[in-house]
């Protein structure tokens, strides 16, 4: 089985939750491995494999050493189509999904961690083979609107979906809108995970959770409910 880790937005949590979503599964007796879609502003060995192996109470290894748990990785950090743009790549779906495929057949459970949010571009709209016209802005021609987008690229693989949230302000805002975009597409979700980190004030993390449940209650039936408390890292 393969699980999406996803957030509603980028530095939510979700390379902790990762980890901390492995390490239960591998309490529960699976064979658990998890993996990254890609990397951006870092180079050599993914940071975030390395948090999950931290969490799992594992070591590396060696689909890790192979790139197979990260099949890509680029040292600026920016959405991962521009970043691959600016180390002359272009990220192909069919081989983050070769990886998939291989790291299902020796594991029976593979949790895959997203990039950003939901939303991001995996590839621009010129590798996607898109017609576009986007007038020249301050002298710099690019087509301006995306090719595929990370959420319809899980949607295609029908993946249940874990969403990492929390209580931090605009939470409630960025939460809804991702289970909107999730439940258009008729994409299943498995679960949220509510990050405890930052801490917010009772009154907001309480009425956050009510309204979070809420949604999820109303639209997405049997999705279990996490809290993520904060996780100290050596």
């Amino acid at each position: 089985m393969i699980h999406f880790i996803t957030a509603i937005d980028t530095d939510a949590g979700k390379s902790i939750a990762t980890g901390v979503y492995a390490r239960q599964l591998m309490q529960q007796g699976h064979r658990v491995i998890t993996m990254k879609v890609a990397q951006t502003g870092c180079t050599g060995m993914s940071d975030d494999i390395v948090t999950h192996r931290r969490l799992m109470g594992i070591d590396l290894l060696p689909e890790d050493v192979r790139g197979d748990t990260c099949p890509y990785l680029f040292p600026f950090p920016a959405s991962p189509h521009l970043s691959a743009a600016l180390a002359g790549q272009v990220i192909d779906p069919a081989h983050i999904e070769a990886c998939v495929a291989r790291l299902s057949g020796d594991y029976d459970r593979v949790v895959v961690e997203g990039v950003g949010g939901l939303m991001v571009p995996l590839t621009r709209v010129r590798e996607t083979g898109h017609a576009l016209s986007v007038p020249s802005v301050g002298g710099l021609v690019e087509p301006l609107a995306p090719g595929l987008l990370l959420i319809d690229w899980v949607a295609q693989q029908g993946w249940p979906v874990v969403l990492v949230t929390s209580a931090r302000l605009g939470s409630i805002n960025h939460t809804l809108l991702s289970l909107e975009a999730i439940h258009r597409r008729g994409m299943p979700l498995a679960g949220i995970i509510f990050n405890q980190y930052p801490p917010a004030p009772q009154a907001m993390a309480a009425d956050t959770r009510e309204v979070i449940r809420g949604v999820v209650q109303r639209d997405f039936a049997g999705a279990f409910w996490m809290e993520l408390p904060v996780v100290e890292m050596e």
